[in-house]
């Protein structure tokens, strides 16, 4: 049958192939948006323009694709009308800001931000694991440890099956308890990046090109870090014991409660954001196995503790996933009373059906 759709897809001007994503309200570019097919897999991100490439989208079947970016609202929309149009317009959400109480006592030695995360890993176009839960980071003189509150873990039995007929059955998985980092992503970067600051924004360069930016957001008061580190090279590889990895793209999102876009600091955090593309394979395999990976977490409390504080509390280095589930309650069903936005409705639906519980 002839349909509307393949019309358009006759007439469209590949030449003309992109499209890019604003914010509704001040009309600016929104990088590092991630667009979602019906099958739950990442089928394209947003550069530092918020433009999108159409090409990439139009080859998969889908008939719907979903928007998702953790400042704003997801936003669903058919293939067709993105096809028309030249621009998607995304809502902000409402964030919810935590505060802390600052001790007048002598200076603290840990700073705790609990929070809710998500991870999700996709291997070669299908989805293979998801992992959600309530975690406290625990931040001292630049290190980074966590305690797990609850979580539950997701995995595609099949492809788990699959991987184990394999001769060479070490894989990657990048899903887990997100790694936050110690520091900022801005005090993260390394002495190869360079930032100029440029009328209302602070620009990261690295080889004279722009791979992101410090921002400040009236609407919610917040300074909001988006930075590549993997431009302006195409891919960065690696390779240990037979195994080689190419990873041709890590973008970051962070958010901050500050008006200062200079002297961020991590007590500020407010939300982030990581997504991951990789490929991996072992010397005797043909090809890559292609491999995203997206992270996020949300602050909701924050607090010191003094290290007499933590005489009780057991302490982790492990950021992989937990190959179980252990939860006293369903804190996924309240993320919208703290202003997060639930799942996209493609990802949802595989959690019970294409992805099992552990």
């Amino acid at each position: 049958m002839f349909t509307v759709l393949n019309f358009f897809l006759i007439s469209w001007n590949f030449a003309d192939a992109q499209v890019q994503i604003i914010d509704q309200s001040d009309r600016a570019p929104i990088p590092f948006v991630h667009v979602i097919s019906e099958e739950g897999i990442i089928i394209g991100t947003s550069d530092i323009e918020g433009i999108i490439d159409l090409r990439e989208i139009i080859e998969v079947k889908t008939d719907s694709v979903s928007f998702q970016h953790i400042s704003y609202q997801n936003k669903t929309v058919s293939k067709e009308k993105l096809i028309r149009g030249k621009k998607v317009e995304l809502t902000k959400r409402n964030i919810l800001i935590p505060e802390i109480v600052v001790s007048s006592q002598s200076q603290p030695v840990y700073l705790v931000l609990k929070g809710f995360y998500r991870s999700y890993q996709i291997e070669n176009g299908v989805p293979k694991y998801y992992t959600d839960g309530i975690v406290e980071y625990y931040i001292s003189k630049n290190k980074l440890k966590n305690r797990v509150l609850q979580h539950r873990s997701f995995r595609n039995k099949k492809l788990e099956a699959a991987e184990k007929k394999r001769i060479n059955t070490v894989s990657m998985v990048v899903a887990g308890v997100p790694y936050i980092d110690a520091k900022t992503s801005i005090d993260a970067l390394d002495k190869d990046y360079i930032i100029s600051d440029r009328s209302e924004k602070r620009i990261i360069l690295k080889e004279n090109s722009e791979v992101g930016a410090v921002s400040y957001d009236s609407q919610s008061n917040m300074a909001v870090v988006n930075v590549d580190l993997i431009a302006p090279a195409k891919e960065k590889e690696n390779s240990l014991f037979n195994y080689t990895s190419k990873i041709t793209g890590i973008n970051i999102i962070e958010n901050y409660k500050s008006p200062d876009l200079i002297n961020l600091e991590k007590v500020d955090l407010v939300s982030r954001k990581e997504y991951r593309k990789i490929f991996f394979k072992h010397k005797k395999e043909k090809d890559f196995t292609e491999i995203d990976g997206l992270h996020e977490f949300y602050v909701l409390d924050k607090k010191y503790l003094y290290k007499s504080d933590l005489k009780s509390i057991d302490l982790s280095s492990f950021f992989g996933l937990s190959r179980s589930s252990e939860y006293i309650d369903a804190y996924w069903n309240d993320l919208e009373k703290y202003g997060i936005e639930k799942l996209p409705e493609y990802i949802e639906k595989l959690l019970g059906t294409t992805l099992t519980k552990y």
